[in-house]
Order: structure tokens, then sequence, then C-alpha cells
């Protein structure tokens, strides 16, 4: 019986391709900072966490809305870019594109 390495590469290509890390960075009005990793792409609450900065560090598509739970209008951030005086922000979407999951719940991030 012969073994074929073929498949095994296949499937450890599409691992690697599904696993990609996404990541953001918030700051409040304190100074505190926080990373926000997901593989999928996430949806997270802001309206009580005081967000001062948000930075896009690998976070994929990063949408930032006035609304909880990241849906009508939003502002992009770019790779790389971050927008601050973000007081106006109360949910973030990153990741790869194609829906978001959750918001689950709206806690103060910081708290």
């Amino acid at each position: 019986m012969k073994f074929s390495t073929v498949p095994l590469l296949f499937l450890g290509l599409a691992a690697s391709i599904t696993a990609t890390s996404y990541e953001i960075f918030i700051q409040n009005k304190a100074g505190d900072i926080l990373y926000l990793d997901d593989t999928g792409r996430q949806c997270q609450c802001l309206s009580k966490t005081q967000t001062q900065l948000i930075a896009n560090s690998y976070g994929g598509i990063v949408r930032v809305f006035a609304s909880t739970d990241c849906t009508g209008a939003y502002d992009n951030i770019g790779s790389g870019d971050s927008i601050s005086n973000a007081e106006w922000v109360n949910s973030v979407s990153f990741g790869a594109s194609g829906s978001s999951s959750g918001p689950y719940g709206c806690p103060n991030l910081f708290a």
C-alpha cells in the first residue's frame, strides 16, 4: 500500500488558510490598552467602553458603527490605520469579509 503526502499537504494548507488570526487594538480614555483577536469575523459592542482609539493592527476588514450591533452605516479603518476621538463608536467588526458573529452582550471591556 502506497502512502501519498499530497492529501496531507493539502490539509495543512487548508488549515493554515482558515486559521488566519485578525487583531485590533483599542485604547480607552484612561489610556488602558486592549487587543481583540479572532479567526473569523467578529462584532464587538463598545458602547460602555469609553473608546478613545481604535487601530487596525492585523484586523482584516475593520468597520466601526454608531449602532451597538454592527448594523447600519459604518466607516472603514484601513490596514495599519487608526481613528482617534472614537467615543461615537458603539460597535466594531473585524476579520475576513462576510457577515460577523456577535455581539454577545455589551460589557465594559476595561472593567
